[in-house]
C-alpha cells in the first residue's frame, strides 16, 4: 500500500484561499502521490524515502459519525482557523468511538500523536518544509483539473474571462517555485544534521540519466541544484568554484 503523506484538506489550507465551498475533491490521491513520488522521493533518495513510508502512519479521515478503533490515526477537515503544522495527526484514544467532536479539540475520545514514529523524520516534515513543499507540489498537479472542468459537453475552461492563456502556465509555475522554496528548506535541515539521516542519499543510480557523469556519495557535486533533477546534492557550489 502506498500511503500518503498529506491529505487534500491540508494541500487546500496551505495553497488555496480557502472555504468549505471549494470541493476538496478536486485534490486527487493521485495528484498527491505523484507529488511526493516525483519530489520528496528525488529530495531525498529512494532508500530514505521507502523508509519513510514504512515509518508513516495510516491515517483515516474523520466523520461524526465514524468508529474508529484505539490507535487509528484520523484527521479532520481544516479550516482557516487551523494551521496544518499545528493541527497534525489524531488517533482515538479508547475503545471503538464514535465521536460528534473533531479531533483538534483535545477530547477524551482523542490524543495527539506524531505522523512518523521517527522523532527526525517528524522534524524535518513538519517543521523544516516538507508539508508544505508536499502541498504546493500537489496543487500544482491539481490546477489543470481545477482550470479545466470536465462536464457533460466534453472539456471546459474555468479560467476567470479577464485571465490571459498563460494564466494556468504562471499559476502551475508558481506552485512549483513554492514547493522548491520549502523542499529546500527541508533539505537544508536534513544536511544540516546529516548524523540523524543516514539514508539520505539523492542520487541516481541509473547510468542513462547520469549523462556519462561519476557521482558520488558525498556533501558536494556540482550539479545545479534543481529539484527536478535527482543528481543535485550541493547549495553552494558556485562559491566553491569561485573562490
Amino acid at each position: 500500500m502506498i500511503k500518503k503523506l498529506i491529505t487534500a484538506e491540508q494541500v487546500l489550507v496551505e495553497c488555496a484561499t480557502y472555504n468549505t465551498n471549494m470541493d476538496v475533491n478536486y485534490i486527487h490521491d493521485g495528484h498527491i502521490l505523484a507529488a511526493q513520488y516525483g519530489w520528496i522521493r528525488r529530495s531525498v533518495g529512494d532508500d530514505m524515502y521507502d523508509d519513510m513510508m514504512s515509518d508513516a502512519s495510516t491515517f483515516q479521515r474523520w466523520a461524526a459519525s465514524g468508529d474508529y478503533a484505539s490507535g487509528t490515526y484520523v484527521v479532520h477537515r481544516y479550516t482557516d482557523g487551523q494551521d496544518t503544522l499545528n493541527s497534525q495527526l489524531f488517533y482515538t484514544a479508547t475503545g471503538i468511538t464514535t465521536s460528534t467532536t473533531e479531533p483538534q479539540d483535545a477530547t477524551a475520545t482523542f490524543a495527539t500523536a506524531q505522523y512518523f514514529a521517527n522523532s527526525s523524520y517528524n522534524a524535518a516534515y513538519h517543521d523544516y518544509g516538507g508539508e508544505r513543499a508536499l502541498a504546493w507540489f500537489a496543487w500544482a498537479n491539481a490546477l489543470p483539473s481545477i482550470h479545466n472542468k470536465g462536464t457533460g459537453h466534453g472539456i471546459m475552461n474555468d479560467a476567470p474571462e479577464n485571465a490571459n492563456s498563460g494564466f494556468l502556465d504562471e499559476a502551475t509555475r508558481y506552485a512549483n517555485e513554492q514547493g522548491k522554496l520549502f523542499l529546500s528548506m527541508m533539505v537544508k535541515y536534513i544536511e544540516d544534521n546529516a548524523g540523524s539521516f543516514s539514508l539520505y542519499s539523492p542520487k541516481t543510480n541509473n547510468s542513462n540519466q547520469n549523462s556519462g557523469l561519476i557521482t558520488y556519495r558525498s556533501d558536494r557535486q556540482l550539479y545545479d541544484r534543481d529539484y527536478g533533477n535527482a543528481l543535485w546534492r550541493d547549495r553552494d557550489y558556485r562559491s566553491d568554484i569561485n573562490s
